[in-house]
């Protein structure tokens, strides 16, 4: 008996470990999108653990085709139940719903409930791109 538990206990770890390490997208980005001096991040938990935190990169391409990323935001939404949906709102300029074509962003961390980690390993993979209307 003591020698199954000892296997669970080892497995859990390992489990645990593999998901802060694995390359697959925590969260399914859903839309990104400026409105009202704000642009939203709306996602979903793609995983099967509860969301402690997260750090997304948010950015703009203007007509231009010119860059522009906003500062670090701060989201209120944390404690993100799996499956679920949540958005994260990022201040910004009024002005950029009618200067900037396409809203960016990318999950760049994620941190679990039960202290597994995910980073981005440079790809941008959880990303989504979408059209400014």
């Amino acid at each position: 008996m003591r020698n199954i538990l000892l296997i669970f206990a080892l497995s859990a770890l390992l489990t645990a470990t593999a998901l802060g390490q694995d390359s697959t997208c925590p969260v399914k980005i859903t839309d990104v999108r400026s409105f009202a001096g704000n642009v939203s991040v709306l996602f979903r938990n793609a995983t099967r653990t509860e969301i402690a935190d997260y750090d997304f990169v948010v950015w703009f391409v203007d007509y231009d085709e010119q860059m522009h990323f906003l500062p670090d935001g701060n989201p209120p939404t944390r404690g993100i139940k799996a499956g679920r949906n949540a958005v994260a709102i990022y201040p910004a300029p009024e002005t950029l719903e009618f200067t900037f074509s396409v809203a960016n962003a990318y999950l760049l961390h994620v941190t679990f409930a039960d202290g597994a980690v995910w980073n981005d390993d440079g790809s941008h993979a959880c990303s989504m791109a979408s059209l400014q209307e």
